[in-house]
């Protein structure tokens, strides 16, 4: 999953994702700011198709003010510019996709900076998830994401999931092994269904 194309103009029959689309988790964030009456907002992405995509998602639903919207160089890992115009803008929160050490180096200056108590840090879990939190460690608290999937999600086949993911690796899952799950078990079930004929493109197809 990944580009939003893929789940509009460039939808293709045979392409499945049983995860997301870029928008997904952005889209959540920004109902639940609008619907939380939040007034004015901050937008950061690096400056690539994903960065992009994950902006437009949130704008699709949140409608309050975006006092700012800022595209940053992809690799970027120094944001003490970027932070100074936040402070400037004194919007009331920060919403921000940066995955793998961006977000790492992102979440950490900003916290140095002293901005989080009085400007909230929000973003998708790509940027707060399992596969970076131990990096930033206490810099991250007092932040919110929104995901598709959580390790906490209270129901058997997601307990079921994580206690076998954390008895193999002896770690916390996150959202990204919780698709490539969700996809193996997709394409098994599918399979099982048709008798293992996946030779069969179009049942296969159907059966997925």
């Amino acid at each position: 999953a990944g580009p939003s194309q893929y789940a509009g103009a460039q939808c293709n029959p045979h392409f499945f994702a049983a995860s997301f689309q870029n928008d997904t988790a952005s889209e959540a964030m920004g109902l639940y700011l609008q619907n939380k009456g939040v007034k004015k907002m901050y937008l950061l992405a690096p400056n690539y198709p994903a960065g992009k995509d994950f902006l437009a998602g949130f704008k699709r639903f949140y409608k309050g003010q975006i006092v700012g919207e800022v595209y940053t160089t992809f690799g970027q890992l120094d944001y003490a510019a970027e932070i100074a115009q936040v402070r400037a803008a004194n919007p009331d929160g920060v919403y921000f996709f940066y995955p793998g050490g961006m977000g790492i180096n992102f979440i950490k200056q900003y916290n140095q900076a002293g901005l989080k108590a009085t400007i909230p840090l929000y973003g998708p879990s790509f940027s707060l998830d399992q596969t970076v939190l131990p990096a930033i460690g206490d810099a991250a608290l007092g932040a919110f994401a929104s995901a598709f999937w959580a390790e906490s999600f209270d129901n058997p086949a997601s307990k079921k999931f994580v206690a076998a993911f954390e008895a193999k690796y002896k770690r916390i899952p996150s959202p990204n092994a919780a698709d490539a799950y969700d996809t193996a078990r997709l394409i098994d079930a599918a399979a099982k269904s048709i008798g293992g004929k996946i030779e069969d493109k179009a049942a296969f197809r159907k059966a997925l």
